[in-house]
Protein backbone atom coordinates (compact mmCIF):
# COMPACT_ATOMS: atom_id res chain seq x y z
CA UNK A 1 0.00 0.00 0.00
CA UNK A 2 1.29 3.55 -0.39
CA UNK A 3 -0.13 6.86 1.10
CA UNK A 4 0.57 10.39 0.04
CA UNK A 5 1.71 12.76 2.58
CA UNK A 6 -0.19 15.68 3.44
CA UNK A 7 2.53 18.28 3.51
CA UNK A 8 3.12 17.14 -0.73
CA UNK A 9 2.72 14.86 -3.52
CA UNK A 10 5.25 12.34 -1.84
CA UNK A 11 3.97 8.71 -1.47
CA UNK A 12 5.27 6.19 0.68
CA UNK A 13 5.07 2.87 1.39
CA UNK A 14 2.82 1.80 4.17
CA UNK A 15 2.07 -1.87 5.93
CA UNK A 16 -2.06 -2.65 7.16
CA UNK A 17 -1.73 -3.11 11.20
CA UNK A 18 -3.70 -4.65 13.18
CA UNK A 19 -6.07 -2.41 14.90
CA UNK A 20 -7.55 -0.75 11.50
CA UNK A 21 -11.73 -0.17 11.97
CA UNK A 22 -13.79 -0.73 9.26
CA UNK A 23 -17.77 0.25 9.65
CA UNK A 24 -19.74 1.94 7.49
CA UNK A 25 -19.89 5.18 9.16
CA UNK A 26 -16.36 5.22 10.01
CA UNK A 27 -13.08 3.63 8.68
CA UNK A 28 -10.04 3.99 10.88
CA UNK A 29 -6.69 2.94 9.56
CA UNK A 30 -2.97 2.08 11.52
CA UNK A 31 -0.29 1.95 8.95
CA UNK A 32 3.45 1.57 9.20
CA UNK A 33 5.85 3.29 7.33
CA UNK A 34 9.10 1.99 6.39
CA UNK A 35 10.75 3.98 8.64
CA UNK A 36 9.02 2.11 11.64
CA UNK A 37 6.96 5.11 12.53
CA UNK A 38 2.64 4.37 12.78
CA UNK A 39 0.61 6.38 10.83
CA UNK A 40 -3.00 6.62 11.99
CA UNK A 41 -5.82 7.79 9.32
CA UNK A 42 -9.68 8.28 10.02
CA UNK A 43 -12.16 8.54 6.70
CA UNK A 44 -15.60 9.55 7.03
CA UNK A 45 -17.28 8.75 4.75
CA UNK A 46 -18.44 12.11 2.94
CA UNK A 47 -14.55 12.68 2.73
CA UNK A 48 -14.45 10.30 -0.54
CA UNK A 49 -16.76 9.20 -3.33
CA UNK A 50 -19.59 6.78 -2.03
CA UNK A 51 -18.33 3.90 -4.26
CA UNK A 52 -14.44 4.70 -3.70
CA UNK A 53 -15.62 4.45 0.16
CA UNK A 54 -17.36 1.08 -0.30
CA UNK A 55 -14.23 -0.13 -2.14
CA UNK A 56 -11.78 0.86 0.14
CA UNK A 57 -13.91 -0.86 3.32
CA UNK A 58 -14.01 -4.14 1.31
CA UNK A 59 -10.47 -3.95 0.36
CA UNK A 60 -9.35 -3.34 4.43
CA UNK A 61 -11.60 -6.29 5.51
CA UNK A 62 -9.90 -8.46 3.17
CA UNK A 63 -6.89 -7.01 3.85
CA UNK A 64 -7.43 -7.41 7.69
CA UNK A 65 -8.00 -10.77 7.31
CA UNK A 66 -4.20 -11.67 6.22
CA UNK A 67 -3.14 -9.39 9.05
CA UNK A 68 -2.05 -10.99 12.31
CA UNK A 69 -2.33 -9.61 15.37
CA UNK A 70 0.72 -9.75 17.53
CA UNK A 71 2.44 -8.52 14.78
CA UNK A 72 2.22 -5.09 15.86
CA UNK A 73 5.29 -3.99 17.83
CA UNK A 74 4.18 -0.50 18.11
Amino acid sequence: MEMRLAEGATFIAVTLLPGTTVHPWLTALRLRDDDGRVHRLVVLPDAMDRQDFRRLRVFLRWQAARVKPGNDVA
